[in-house]
């Protein structure tokens, strides 16, 4: 039952992000005057980072996890129908509204505790039941980068653009394209585009949340134990998040959090705008964004039970060699007709990478946090949105390069975490006592085991389900933030927003949500922040679009779904050791969508007047409305599943906040920080950079849905893929794969000449960074949860702060730099990451080899 209800809540997710990914890779480019794409994408994360210290631990208990995501999804579609009517009066107060929203912390939690109760019938161990839950999760969430890019690509049709024409001088393209230096400019979708898009995600975004709220279980019918922090006072779990920075092991994973937020926005915001919309025009964004999708999908799902098999280690080095790789592609690389392929390639390496950063430090959260959950998925979102506010905010300003900086300091973060854990002792080992020791199978009947079983499945996959449905929208417009909203970098301010917001929020938002509203209504609270962001994008202000980003930003979603998935994976464990998450993919939409491209005239750039961007976001608002809807109607609350809340989700705001910074002061957090940092880093990058600098500029903002298609799919196939390659090869060479990918594709755009006949590469950077970001996003979530196993809340809480960290540097500096420097400085993020990596997986050893000699 357990991976039942982690594919119901995916399939929310999808319906959701299918909208709200599509809008934010259209942001960069759609909304590109006065920067108001990046700037409402920026003000989300800003209002994530303010909010998620508190709101998400709030919501969650006044709610529960399931309310809390429906209302977070919500959130999402007025995001996405702001674009509608795109102005810094609708979208940046949408924007705001969106980022507060408790979404991904109290899918954190509602993952993390389902993790944890399986795990207590089958003896399975709760770092693999975890992985595979995220890796379940993030499959069927990613896949809405695919969906949400189809729709993009076949409603911006150039046909139906005006004033379409191609790039005359391409070489300001890809790495060259340094945002202050006016060389590039997108034309603008005509208003009846933007109208029929937004529909079409506003309605994706509604569906996602109806999901939520029909399908999704409470904990009290899922039999599930929520943590003790839920009856704590906000003040208290306000303090407990902040104290989670005090745990060694949250302040080493900041960096690679942050960069979490870096990677994302940069590929939405600057490979967006910088890569596609600059070499091949907006339209074609859609199509290179698709490919990210795919590789993002198929990452997700893959590396998430190739953890298993490999270690969680090669998981995380193989996402940041996949950055590596594609930061020094870009830098490299010189756009010109003939290699326009090079953005395919780009977008299916980010993908990839992607697919591990996401699935991954979700994971990771939850094993090494698993006490602390929310104030750690708290901390997850604060650092990640921080990430993401960065990359926004220089998103108009800043060049490639920084992109290695980030990523290598995320990954010396992350390794030095691995270091400490090696010297603990062996987790498998003390998880195998715990369980027989707890274990009170022949207490239970057959039957009872398997309605318990079936339960927390079913919550498993209404999960999943409304997270593709939340962002297959919230990703598609974040995915057109860079190409669409490029007035004023109001696209990418957005997104820096949404993580300024989250990392001001997560420490202390998340617990106290979590806390007076629960794990459900968290959840499905946080997705209504969504669906406002997703719907502001109609109308794309600053007075829209940034204030609905900083209440995007401030919500508590991914704390509270990363703890439900957790306690729902170990409960799944313990009834069965074969969890086998289905992935779904039905192709129900046809992906044709250009803008004419911008290779023949440099003045593409921009939103165009398209009546259809209109209709998509209508979609992508219809499509977050669905993923909350399923988390209020088939979410149970955590009683009903048989899980109860922890004794860290018990405590007061005060402590959990105090909790969340006391996680700092372990050394494995410090040492995945810039691992961390480096998963906002790859995932802005991806989300703001190449999707405007690669994909909008070589091919249109059209061909952004296309491309990142292919990222989402190549991401959900990675994150189910990537746990069993990691149990397969372990969690080392995992980690050194998706390092080696990143690193491949990142030098792909480095060295690639944009050509028109070369547009293939752009599938081909998509699906190796949707294989890397399902790596990373699977395997880092992993990692802290098997580093901070007892402090699960105030590890992910350090989680999601270090990566909205990443997230809102890679957006601040999105408009201030060339592509290439930013790509340089994924490389540098990347390698600091990795290092950080190294350095935990080694101290893990050397406790492991101590405790067993004692």
């Amino acid at each position: 039952m357990s991976n039942d209800i982690t594919k119901a809540e995916s399939f929310g997710w999808v319906f959701l992000f299918t909208a709200y990914s599509s809008i934010a890779n259209l942001q960069s480019s759609l909304n590109s005057d006065d920067g108001l794409g990046t700037v409402s994408l920026s003000t989300i994360y800003v209002s994530l980072i303010l909010s998620c210290i508190f709101l998400p631990s709030i919501l969650i208990k006044k709610l529960g996890v399931k309310w809390t995501i429906f209302f977070s999804q919500l959130a999402y579609v007025l995001y996405i129908g702001a674009n509608i009517f795109p102005r810094y009066y609708t979208l940046v107060p949408s924007a705001i509204i969106l980022g507060p929203a408790p979404l991904w912390t109290a899918k954190c939690t509602f993952l993390t505790d389902l993790g944890n109760k399986y795990a207590k019938y089958s003896g399975e161990s709760t770092e693999v039941v975890i992985n595979r839950f995220f890796g379940i999760f993030f499959a069927m969430f990613q896949s809405g980068n695919i969906w949400g890019n189809i729709i993009s690509s076949t409603v911006l049709k150039p046909e139906l653009v005006e004033n379409s024409t191609f790039v005359s001088n391409i070489s300001f393209c890809g790495s060259n394209d340094c945002p202050g230096s006016g060389s590039v400019e997108i034309k603008k979708a005509q208003k009846s585009t933007v109208y029929i898009l937004c529909g079409i995600y506003v309605g994706c975004a509604l569906f996602a949340a109806f999901l939520i709220l029909t399908l999704v279980d409470s904990y009290d019918k899922i039999g599930l134990n929520h943590s003790k922090g839920e009856n704590k006072n906000p003040i208290r779990l306000l303090v407990n998040t902040l104290r989670h920075l005090r745990n060694k092991n949250q302040l080493l994973i900041i960096p690679l959090t942050m960069w979490s937020g870096f990677e994302q926005a940069f590929i939405s915001a600057d490979f967006t705008r910088s890569f596609i919309s600059c070499v091949k025009g907006v339209d074609f964004v859609g199509y290179i964004m698709i490919c990210y999708g795919v590789s993002d999908t198929l990452g997700s799902y893959g590396f998430g039970y190739v953890l298993k098999f490999i270690g969680r280690i090669p998981c995380f080095l193989i996402a940041a060699g996949l950055n590596y790789g594609t930061i020094l592609l870009m830098t490299f690389w010189k756009p010109n007709e003939d290699s326009s392929y090079i953005l395919f390639i780009i977008a299916i390496l980010w993908g990839l990478s992607d697919a591990v950063w996401q699935t991954q430090i979700n994971a990771f959260y939850g094993v090494i946090f698993q006490s602390s959950e929310e104030a750690a998925f708290s901390n997850y979102r604060l650092w990640e949105s921080l990430g993401f506010v960065i990359a926004y905010a220089y998103s108009n300003y800043l060049c490639l390069y920084l992109l290695l900086v980030y990523l290598t300091v995320g990954i010396l973060g992350y390794g030095t975490i691995e270091f400490r854990l090696k010297s603990q002792k062996s987790f498998g080992k003390m998880v195998r006592d715990k369980s027989l020791e707890e274990l009170e199978i022949d207490e239970v009947s057959t039957n009872q085991i398997k309605n318990a079983k079936r339960r927390v499945f079913k919550n498993l996959i209404i999960i999943g389900l409304s997270w593709m449905f939340l962002f297959t929208a919230y990703n598609s417009i974040a995915n057109l933030q860079s190409s669409l909203n490029t007035d004023a970098g109001l696209g990418t301010v957005g997104l820096s927003v949404t993580y300024v917001a989250f990392i001001l929020s997560c420490l202390f938002l998340p617990t106290i949500l979590i806390k007076h509203l629960g794990i459900k209504w968290t959840i499905f609270v946080s997705q209504l922040t969504y669906i406002l962001y997703i719907g502001l994008n109609i109308y794309p202000r600053y007075y829209t679009l940034v204030p609905s980003a900083f209440l995007l930003g401030s919500g508590p979603l991914w704390t509270a779904q990363s703890t439900f998935l957790t306690d729902l994976g170990s409960y799944y464990s313990n009834l069965s050791a074969q969890i086998w998450g289905n992935l779904i993919i039905s192709i129900v939409l046809k992906s044709d969508i250009k803008i004419d491209n911008a290779l023949q005239n440099v003045s593409f750039c921009g939103r165009n007047d398209h009546p259809f961007i209109y209709i998509l976001c209508v979609i992508f608002v219809f499509s977050a409305m669905i993923g909350s809807i399923l988390i209020i109607l088939f979410i149970d609350k955590y009683e009903k599943i048989g899980l109860s809340p922890s004794e860290e989700q018990k405590k007061s705001p005060v402590k959990m906040i105090l909790n969340t910074f006391k996680n700092m002061k372990l050394l494995n957090q410090i040492l995945l920080i810039p691992l961390t940092v480096w998963l906002g880093f790859e995932q802005a990058y991806l989300l703001a950079d190449f999707t405007k600098s690669f994909v909008s500029c070589i091919k249109g903002v059209n061909f952004v849905g296309y491309v990142m298609v292919t990222y989402g799919v190549s991401s959900t196939i990675g994150s189910y893929w990537f746990g069993y390659m990691v149990k397969l090869v372990g969690r080392k060479i995992g980690f050194g794969l998706l390092a080696f990918l990143n690193y491949s594709s990142i030098i792909l755009q480095l060295i690639w000449e944009p050509k028109i006949h070369e547009s293939f590469v752009l599938f081909i950077i998509a699906i190796i960074w949707g294989a890397t970001d399902a790596g990373w996003n699977t395997q880092i979530n992993a990692f802290y949860g098997f580093v901070f196993k007892s402090r699960e809340e105030a590890a992910f809480s350090n989680l999601k702060l270090w990566q909205s960290v990443g997230y809102a540097i890679a957006f601040a500096y999105s408009n201030l730099v060339q592509t290439s420097i930013k790509l340089y400085l994924l490389l540098m993020y990347l390698t600091i990451g990795l290092i950080g990596y190294g350095l935990v997986e080694y101290r893990l050893g050397r406790e492991s080899t101590q405790q067993n000699d004692v």
